[in-house]
């Protein structure tokens, strides 16, 4: 590659001469290093953002787990409320019967 050129992305521009954007108009060697070290500039303030949002990621992580957890406890919670309304129940015939057994045999007479 002879020195004379410059390397624009993929193109290959004589040193000195300018370089015409999709509407004619002229852009220097000059304003594409500038484009050139603004898109690094951006680049590298991507990687920090980027860089943040994982740390960010790792340390929620713990707090997503404890959410989870919970989340599981109250599905247990459900079931046993579930469970406890026909037991509830069951319980309070058997009682109920009982009662009028020992009602009986105390002698108490229902008036």
């Amino acid at each position: 590659m002879p020195a004379a050129l410059l390397t624009v992305g993929c193109f290959f521009v004589p040193k000195g001469e300018a370089m015409q954007d999709d509407f004619g108009n002229e852009v220097h060697p000059q304003t594409i290093q500038e484009l050139r070290l603004r898109m690094d500039t951006i680049q590298q303030q991507l990687d920090a953002n980027t860089e943040s949002t994982r740390r960010t990621e790792s340390n929620t992580s713990e707090l997503i787990d404890i959410l989870n957890s919970f989340k599981s406890a109250f599905k247990v919670l459900t079931w046993i409320g579930r469970l406890a309304k026909p037991i509830t129940a069951i319980l309070s015939f058997f009682l109920t019967v009982w009662g009028i057994i020992v009602a009986i045999k105390m002698g108490m007479n229902p008036k």
